[in-house]
């Protein structure tokens, strides 16, 4: 009975939520359009937290050597951007690395506190800069930190499945990805 509630609701809110956007033509614009805010969202917040800028050395530390002002600035990155597109999407939130220094300092001002820095002073506190499509796509591709490298590294290979071996191909791939974990 549940279930069967579940589906009804769920036909009940899909027609109204066609009826107030006017049109199933508007309601697939708006259902684009926020996939793909969610989309840019959620890369943008990875590349910002992960440190994964060049030579792709994120911010570890065993407990008793961790700091907070240490994991604030070099275990999240500073994005460069058009000013343009800094003003007026992100807001300043490119500059991450004082947001975890200081979560009070408005969205507005991000920029500017970057700014009055003295020159080089952010790069002599070992804050991580993405520059260009190309460290952004590096940054995107990489997902696994390896211990004895200290850094980030990519995924093996997917290795091709014939119909009926997924489940082997996964065990193959854990296992490749275990071995060059330990390396």
């Amino acid at each position: 009975m549940k279930d069967h509630c579940t589906r009804i609701l769920g036909v009940v809110v899909g027609f109204s939520s066609i009826a107030l956007l006017g049109s199933l033509d508007r309601f697939w614009l708006e259902l684009a359009a926020g996939w793909t805010g969610l989309v840019i969202g959620a890369a943008i917040f990875g590349l910002q937290h992960d440190a994964i800028a060049p030579p792709l050395r994120g911010y570890r530390a065993p407990a008793a050597a961790h700091s907070r002002d240490a994991a604030a600035l070099r275990g999240s990155t500073y994005i460069v951007v058009p000013r343009w597109l800094s003003q007026r999407v992100l807001l300043g939130i490119e500059h991450h690395h004082i947001h975890h220094l200081d979560a009070r300092v408005p969205c507005y001002r991000l920029s500017e506190c970057h700014a009055s820095a003295p020159e080089g002073s952010w790069q002599a506190a070992g804050v991580p800069v993405l520059r260009g499509w190309s460290d952004i796509r590096r940054g995107l591709s990489v997902a696994l930190w390896d211990e004895d490298e200290r850094q980030f590294v990519k995924f093996p290979p997917l290795l091709p499945v014939k119909r009926g071996q997924a489940a082997e191909a996964w065990r193959r791939a854990v296992s490749v990805a275990r071995e060059r974990l330990r390396r």
